[in-house]
């Protein structure tokens, strides 16, 4: 299972194994991989994306899969080589990631809609899966979606397309003075 995630200059990895049946040593039947069948697995991951805001756990996740929770947490793992516990959580913070990007949402309201205690709770995960505070992504994202700046060269005498008019120029520029002549060496 690959995620998608436009506005994230930071990805995580995500490793859903497939559910292939490899061949059996004996014969012609293929031998019984071990993890999820593939429709519990189906209804597990789609539980998770609808429920992200919610509190989540262990026994509630296994009732969808229809299995214990211990035998849940074993075949969980291996079909996607993570616990569900921490899946759910690499979940919300890529969740996470896109809705930081929006500087009018608060990091505290975005922990809270998806199901974390509180902000520092969110700050923490965030940290140990991202690699940086959601602060500092929300920082990065905008710097990557801020407008690039005019080249020197358009208020120089003589560069650019409307160098001699003063509306190339941007009002609290200096005044346009000559360099000095370099000195030959």
């Amino acid at each position: 299972m690959e995620v998608a995630m436009e506005q994230s200059p930071v990805a995580l990895d995500v490793d859903v194994r497939s559910d292939a049946a490899p061949e059996a040593d004996g014969g012609g039947a293929p031998a019984r991989r071990p993890g999820l069948a593939g429709a519990a697995l189906a209804r597990v991951l789609a539980y998770i994306d609808g429920h992200l805001g919610d509190a989540m756990g262990l026994p509630e996740l296994a009732a969808v899969a229809r299995m214990s929770r211990f035998h849940f947490a074993r075949r969980f793992r291996q079909s996607t080589g993570e616990s569900p516990m921490r899946y759910v959580l690499r979940r919300r913070i890529e969740w996470a990631m896109p809705m930081l990007a929006d500087p009018a949402r608060s990091v505290a309201a975005i922990a809270l809609e998806l199901g974390f205690f509180d902000q520092s709770h969110f700050t923490r995960s965030f940290r140990r899966l991202a690699g940086m505070t959601p602060r500092d992504y929300r920082r990065m994202c905008l710097k990557r979606r801020r407008p690039a700046r005019r080249s020197a060269s358009a208020y120089k005498p003589g560069g650019g397309a409307n160098a001699d008019s003063a509306s190339s120029r941007p009002p609290d520029a200096p005044p346009l003075v000559p360099a000095p002549p370099r000195a030959a060496s």
